[in-house]
């Protein structure tokens, strides 16, 4: 069986090598097969995948705990391949509510793949912020989401909320959620 070494190299938000993540990579084929990646003390695992087309999920933690989260759709193992998961170079989801006094008090980063019937979700207060990257092709049928909930205290019954979502379609990763609410008087 024709197959091909797999090189993930993890990599926290410091610049170090991660010591905790959650990596697993799944065949898109329909077979159901994926394989979660081992832990390594220096953040780079090996596996050999047959040849062919998968997905691959991470978190990867740093030391205060702040998660940078990846999503590749589509990864092609066609050949030997390395894919490098930096912290670093994930951004915050840049939602903001129209009203600069308010606070995040919690947020869904979501993704579904249609064709490879699996997805997850990603929940926080704001505190550390999730932080995400695009990875690779698109693929047609990955729908991600943002769900935020802001809050800006006042005097009783004056109490303001914003609760945003934002949508991406054919997506990368949920990086491609590009949302820019439009300010609405509170209700």
């Amino acid at each position: 069986m024709e197959s091909y070494d797999v090189t993930v190299r993890h990599i926290d938000a410091d610049g170090a090598n991660a010591q905790t993540y959650t990596t697993v990579i799944t065949r898109r084929d329909g077979d159901g097969g994926y394989v979660e990646l081992p832990s390594r003390p220096n953040g780079t695992v090996v596996q050999r995948l047959r040849k062919g087309t998968y997905h691959l999920e991470s978190q990867v933690f740093g030391e205060d705990n702040e998660l940078g989260f990846f999503v590749q759709p589509v990864l092609e193992v066609t050949k030997d391949v390395k894919v490098t998961l930096d912290s670093r170079k994930a951004k915050p989801l840049a939602v903001k509510a129209p009203d600069k006094a308010t606070k995040l008090v919690t947020s869904v980063v979501s993704y579904y793949d249609e064709a490879l019937g699996s997805g997850n979700s990603w929940f926080t207060d704001g505190v550390p912020p999730i932080r995400t990257a695009a990875l690779g092709p698109a693929s047609p049928t990955l729908r991600a989401q943002y769900n935020g909930v802001w809050k800006r205290p006042g005097a009783a019954g004056k109490n303001v909320d914003y609760r945003l979502a934002s949508t991406a379609r054919a997506a990368s990763s949920p990086a491609s959620i590009t949302p820019s609410p439009e300010p609405r008087s509170p209700r």
